[in-house]
C-alpha cells in the first residue's frame, strides 16, 4: 500500500510539473512568431535579429546552473511558481517593443523567467522518479514542454487576433498566477534530498564544474543537437516571410514543427528504456541529416514532411540526454539538468548571432543546409565519448 501511495503521488508530481512546463513554454515561440514582423516593423537587420535571439541563450547559459546549484539545496517551490509568471509578461509584452532596446530588454524578461523554471522542474522529476521510470517521467515532463512550444504560436497568433496586444499580458498571466499557487499548496517541498554536503563545503562553483566533469560528453550532443534545433526556430520564419509569408503561414508552421516533436517525445523515450539510448540517439543523430538536407532543395509537401520528420526525431532525444546526466549526478540532479538543459540551450542560443550574420553573407538556403549537417558532429561525439551511469569511463569507446 505505502509503495503504491508513493507511486501515485510521484506520478501527481510529474504531471503538475508537466503542466507548470507546459505553461511555461506557452510563451516560448512568441518571439520567433512575432519576430519577422519586429523586423519589419523597426528595420532590423538579420544579424540584430540573432541578437534577439542570442540573449535568451546568454542568460540561460549563465543563470541555469547557478539556479540549478539552488534548487538541488531548497526544498521549496519557489523558482517553478514565479519563472513562468516572469517568462509570461516578458513574452506578452514582446510584440509590442517601440525599438530595439525594450525588444532586448524584454527577451530578458522572458528568458531569466524560463532560466528560473527548468532547472528546478527538471530536478524536481528526478527526485521523485525511481531510476526504472526517470525517462518515461522525464518524457512526460518534456511532453508538457514541446506542447506548450507546439500551441506557442497558434496561442500567440489567437491572442492577437481575439483580445489583440493590450490585453495579452493579463490573459497571459492569469494561468500562471493559479500555477504558482497551486505550487505551493500541492507540492510545499519539492524534494526531501538533504543538501550535498561535499558541494556546500565546495562551494557553488566548483561544485557546478564538478558534475559538469561527469556529463560533459552527454551534453557535448546535446548541445549539438539543440543548435540545430534553435537554428531551424530562428531561420525558418525568416524564409517563410521571405518568401511572402504572412503571421498565420508561419504560426502554422512552428505548430506543426513542434507537434511532431511532441508526439515522438514518449515514443523515443519508451524505446530507449527497452533498446538502449545510445542506440536510440545513434540513429536520430544519422537519420536527421538525411531527411534534413534535401527538404532544402524541395517545395511543397515532401518539403514539409522530410524538415517536419527530421525535426522530431532529434527534437525528441531530451530525455535521453537529460536522464543519463541526472543518473551520473544523482547528488546535483538539478544541476545536472541545468547543465543538459540550461547550458545546452543558452551556449546554442548565443550561436544565433553568428547564424543571422552568416545568413546575412551567405544566404539563407547555405545557412540551413550548414544547420543541417550538425547532428553529425553529434554522432561523432557519442560513439567516442557516451558513457552512462555505472559504465567504467576506461571503456566508454566500447
Amino acid at each position: 500500500m505505502n509503495l503504491k501511495r508513493s507511486r501515485d503521488s510521484a506520478t501527481f508530481k510529474v504531471v503538475l510539473l508537466s503542466i507548470g512546463h507546459l505553461l511555461n513554454d506557452i510563451h516560448g515561440n512568441f518571439l520567433a512568431t512575432f519576430l519577422p514582423s519586429i523586423i519589419q516593423r523597426l528595420g532590423l537587420s538579420l544579424t540584430q535579429a540573432g541578437v534577439l535571439t542570442s540573449l535568451s541563450g546568454v542568460l540561460n547559459l549563465i543563470m541555469q546552473p547557478m539556479l540549478g546549484y539552488m534548487s538541488d539545496r531548497t526544498r521549496r517551490p519557489l523558482l517553478i511558481a514565479f519563472g513562468p509568471l516572469i517568462t509570461a509578461l516578458g513574452a506578452a509584452f514582446l510584440p509590442v517593443s517601440p525599438s530595439f532596446g525594450m525588444a532586448f530588454m524584454l527577451v530578458g524578461i522572458w528568458s531569466a523567467g524560463s532560466a528560473m523554471f527548468h532547472p528546478q522542474g527538471l530536478g524536481a522529476v528526478g527526485y521523485v522518479s525511481s531510476p526504472g521510470n526517470i525517462s518515461f517521467h522525464l518524457s512526460i515532463f518534456q511532453l508538457g514542454g514541446t506542447l506548450g512550444m507546439t500551441l506557442s504560436p497558434l496561442y500567440a497568433i489567437g491572442l492577437v487576433n481575439i483580445i489583440g496586444y493590450r490585453w495579452m499580458p493579463l490573459v497571459c498571466v492569469l494561468p500562471v498566477t493559479f500555477l504558482a499557487a497551486a505550487y505551493f499548496i500541492l507540492i510545499p517541498r519539492v524534494h526531501e534530498n538533504p543538501a550535498d554536503t561535499e558541494g556546500v563545503k565546495e562551494g557553488m562553483f566548483l561544485t557546478i564544474f564538478r558534475v559538469f566533469l561527469k556529463v560533459w560528453p552527454v551534453w557535448s550532443a546535446a548541445f549539438t543537437r539543440d543548435l540545430f534545433t534553435q537554428a531551424i526556430r530562428f531561420l525558418l520564419p525568416i524564409i517563410i516571410a521571405s518568401s511572402g509569408g504572412g503571421l498565420r503561414e508561419i504560426g502554422t508552421t512552428l505548430f506543426f514543427l513542434n507537434l511532431s516533436r511532441s508526439i515522438l517525445t514518449v515514443i523515443i523515450a519508451r524505446i530507449s528504456d527497452r533498446v538502449g539510448r545510445k542506440e536510440i540517439l545513434l540513429f536520430t543523430l544519422w537519420v536527421t541529416p538525411v531527411l534534413i538536407v534535401p527538404s532544402i532543395y524541395l517545395n511543397g509537401v515532401v518539403s514539409s514532411i522530410l524538415l517536419t520528420s527530421g525535426f522530431a526525431l532529434v527534437g525528441s532525444t531530451l530525455p535521453i540526454t537529460a536522464g543519463t546526466a541526472q543518473e551520473l549526478a544523482p547528488e546535483n540532479r538539478s544541476i545536472a539538468g541545468s547543465i543538459l538543459m540550461g547550458l545546452s540551450f543558452g551556449l546554442s542560443g548565443m550561436m544565433m548571432t553568428f547564424i543571422g550574420g552568416l545568413a546575412d553573407l551567405i544566404g539563407l538556403q547555405k545557412t540551413m543546409l550548414m544547420v543541417a549537417l550538425l547532428p553529425f558532429i553529434s554522432v561523432l561525439i557519442v560513439m567516442k565519448y557516451w558513457r552512462e551511469a555505472g559504465s567504467d569511463p576506461r571503456n566508454i569507446q566500447k
